[in-house]
C-alpha cells in the first residue's frame, strides 16, 4: 500500500520534472531563434 503511494508520487514528480525540462528547453529554443533573427 505504501509502496504504491510512493510510486504514484514518483510518477507525478517525474511528469512534473519532465514538463519543467521541456518548458525550459522551449524557452531556450525560442530565445535562441529570436536572437538569431535580429
Amino acid at each position: 500500500m505504501i509502496f504504491r503511494k510512493v510510486s504514484q508520487s514518483m510518477s507525478v514528480f517525474q511528469t512534473l520534472s519532465l514538463m519543467l525540462l521541456f518548458g525550459t528547453f522551449l524557452i531556450a529554443l525560442l530565445s535562441y531563434i529570436d536572437k538569431h533573427h535580429k
